[in-house]
């Protein structure tokens, strides 16, 4: 069985090896490139907001401590004063 040869085949075939399909086809290429980079930048733009205010609520709370001391007993190790939160009997007895 052969292939037919027609019109259509030989249009196709010199289409492909013009020169300038090459320069059509790269500039395609970089037109579809273009698109996609700035699609990427659009969304990098609204989205950045987005993830600012993300990152802001997952930022851990620091809280200021102050020291006015050395880190031990400020009375000497003396007894801490009886509370008063269990009624007056102990206190009255330990003095």
């Amino acid at each position: 069985m052969k292939l037919s040869q027609g019109p259509a085949f030989a249009s196709a075939v010199s289409l492909t090896s013009a020169p300038d399909i090459h320069l059509l086809f790269m500039m395609g290429l970089v037109f579809v490139a273009g698109i996609a980079g700035m699609g990427t930048v659009g969304l990098l733009l609204l989205l950045a907001p987005l993830a600012m205010l993300f990152m802001a609520r997952t930022k851990p709370r620091q809280v200021a401590t102050v020291s006015a001391g050395p880190a031990g007993e400020p009375d000497g190790g003396a007894a801490p004063p009886p509370s008063s939160l269990n009624g007056g009997d102990q206190a009255s007895q330990l003095n």
